[in-house]
């Protein structure tokens, strides 16, 4: 068993900017899934009452270009997280590795184990509609977990960062 506490890494060779790119594409990341649960709760009284005071057709061509936008940038957001997280594990050690793990795996989650529940359950019988709040509410935990270790993983990872920054100046 191995108790020495060198690294088996160098901190010059360690992926310092690969993993300040991933801390900042996790953050932006973090920050839209935010903004987004954060829309669940608007109240509906404003939002028809913005409905209400514009045109229709130009609101809905808004916003489905907003919704493109949006879109593309969490591929490219997600793309981006999956190709640091593993030149971060491959080449760093200690925290940076389990920050990158931590922040793939909840990526991965994101799509491996994802589902979207929409719809009312209204017209179905009591035990169907009770499924159906069961499974909204089981969606908004799932995303609630995901975003707090995303967060967990992204904290490990700034910790991390600043080690590794310090070992730099150390070995100057």
């Amino acid at each position: 068993m191995m108790t020495s506490q060198t690294p088996r890494v160098a901190p010059h060779q360690q992926p310092l900017r690969s993993a300040i790119a991933l801390g900042v594409v996790t953050a932006v990341g973090l920050l839209m899934a935010l903004v987004g649960m954060a829309a669940l709760f608007l109240d509906e009284g404003d939002v028809e009452s913005l409905i209400a005071a514009q045109d229709l057709t130009a609101l809905l061509i808004v916003v489905a270009i907003v919704a493109v936008v949006l879109l593309v940038l969490n591929i490219g957001a997600t793309v981006a997280t999956l190709v640091l997280s593993i030149v971060v594990m491959v080449k760093g050690e200690g925290k940076l590795r389990l920050g990158a793990a931590l922040l793939l795996a909840t990526a991965l989650f994101g799509y491996v184990i994802s589902f979207s529940f929409s719809g009312s359950g209204s017209m179905l019988p009591d035990t169907a509609e009770q499924a159906v709040d069961l499974l909204s509410v089981l969606e908004l935990v799932g995303s609630i977990a995901r975003l707090v270790a995303t967060a967990v993983g992204l904290v490990i990872l700034t910790r991390g960062i600043g080690e590794v920054r310090q070992a730099r100046r150390r070995a100057l």
